[in-house]
Order: C-alpha cells, then sequence, then structure tokens
C-alpha cells in the first residue's frame, strides 16, 4: 500500500491524471477505453463493473491495475483523480453524486440525470464540492454543429431559444446499408 501511495503521489507531481471508469458496457468498451488509453497526461488505474469477471478480462488485457465491482470500493482508492461515468442512464445521477461526494472531478455520459431537479442536485453539489462535472456531448466538437452554433451566435434567433433538428441520410446511404424490404426473404 506504500507504494502504491508513493506511486501515486508521483505521478501526481508529474501532472498525470489517474482516472476511474465506472462501467464497461459497449461504450466503455468502443468509445472510452481506447481513447483513455491514448490520452497524454491521463493514466487509467481502474475498472468498475457490475459484471466482474467482464471488468477483470478488460483490466487484465489493458493492464488497468485496479478492479471493481462497486463505485463505493473504487472511489476509496486515493489514487483516483477523476472518474468516467459510463452506466446505465438511470445510475448516472447516483453515481455522479458519490464520486462528488468522494471529492473526484466527474466526465459523464448524457444524459447526467433522467430528470431536470437530478441535473440541480449535481450542479448544486459540485459547486459544493468544489469539483468539476463534464457532460460527454461529443457532437459539439463536430464541425458542422459548431459552424451551427456560430451561426445562432450571430444573433439569427430573434428570442428563439430552443430548436430542434435530425439527420437525414441520403437515400442512396439507407440503400446500401440495408436492402429495400422486397429483397428480404
Amino acid at each position: 500500500m506504500a507504494e502504491s501511495q508513493a506511486s501515486a503521489k508521483e505521478s501526481k507531481s508529474k501532472g498525470t491524471v489517474r482516472l476511474g471508469l465506472v462501467g464497461a458496457g459497449a461504450i466503455a468498451q468502443l468509445a472510452h477505453l481506447p481513447v483513455l488509453s491514448k490520452i497524454k497526461g491521463a493514466q487509467l488505474v481502474a475498472l468498475c463493473d457490475n459484471d466482474g469477471p467482464k471488468a477483470s478480462a478488460i483490466a487484465e488485457r489493458l493492464q488497468i491495475p485496479d478492479v471493481f465491482t462497486d463505485i463505493e470500493d473504487l472511489l476509496e482508492l486515493d489514487q483516483v483523480d477523476a472518474v468516467v461515468i459510463a452506466t446505465p442512464n438511470h445510475l448516472h445521477e447516483p453515481h455522479v453524486l458519490r464520486a462528488l461526494k468522494s471529492k473526484v472531478d466527474v466526465l459523464c455520459e448524457r444524459p447526467m440525470s433522467l430528470t431536470s431537479r437530478g441535473v440541480e442536485r449535481i450542479l448544486a453539489a459540485a459547486k459544493q464540492s468544489g469539483r468539476k462535472v463534464v457532460v460527454g456531448n461529443n457532437h459539439r466538437f463536430r464541425s458542422d454543429v459548431q459552424q451551427l452554433y456560430r451561426f445562432l451566435q450571430g444573433g439569427w434567433r430573434s428570442g428563439s431559444r430552443i430548436s430542434r433538428s435530425r439527420f437525414v441520410l441520403p437515400r442512396t446511404w439507407i440503400e446500401a446499408a440495408a436492402p429495400p424490404p422486397s429483397r428480404i426473404r
């Protein structure tokens, strides 16, 4: 234990952010794990999932030192500076609140909560703990979304506060991906 605490202090002094990932489902395996392992200045030190054998197999493959089946145990680990919450949506709010109570920063998959009151609780907890909470809105970095943002900032909206949009694929793309029902047997 003394060795891991010394390692934690050394890691912190080098500016490395030590991360814990909560949830090892599809979004974690397809999006978070491949990216987190490549971020300079970040080290994935713990993985938590209620499916222990799956979490252990992933951790072994990616050389993640600590594996947990309970978020409480992960948050007791002194080596975690921040957590990524990638659990099912109904668990986001309680997991984020628990992480903030433990004084760690949080990146949470969307939605942060299933209710607006839940979001208010999270924001109040973040303010009280002095920690950061970020929602994984990955589309904000897409060039088309940034262009729309700049367009709206230019004064076009004239009082509009809500907008809805959808992404429409060209018919040829849809047909190439899935043949029309008449071709399916």
